[in-house]
């Protein structure tokens, strides 16, 4: 079996407080700040333990358009349980061959 590099939860205190004061003063608060390079670990790590598959990525775990947009760029379709996420999953770039929508009970006008 091959062993799988479990990367560390990175914490507040990972980031420089300097660098997540001057995003404040830029941007407002709240403010999420993603690390995409983070994103982009993950996905690698993901494709290559399972090299035979398509990812799709659930959106309903982050429909942040960045985080989109870099798993789009990186090959991974989307999971989307609802008309909402397909729309986010679009204007994020995904073609719609590469989204699945998986609502388990959907409303009938999210079938037309």
């Amino acid at each position: 079996m091959t062993s799988v590099e479990v990367p560390a939860v990175r914490r507040l205190s990972d980031w420089s407080a300097v660098d997540l004061r001057d995003l404040a003063a830029e941007y407002g608060t709240p403010l999420y700040v993603q690390d995409l390079d983070r994103v982009a670990q993950n996905y690698d790590r993901l494709t290559a333990a399972f090299p035979d598959v398509d990812v799709h990525y659930a959106v309903k775990a982050n429909a942040g358009r960045s985080v989109l947009e870099a798993l789009r760029e990186m090959g991974a379709g989307a999971e989307c349980a609802s008309a909402g996420e397909v729309h986010r999953a679009l204007d994020a770039g995904f073609a719609p061959a590469d989204i699945h929508y998986t609502a388990v009970n959907p409303p009938s006008q999210d079938l037309d």
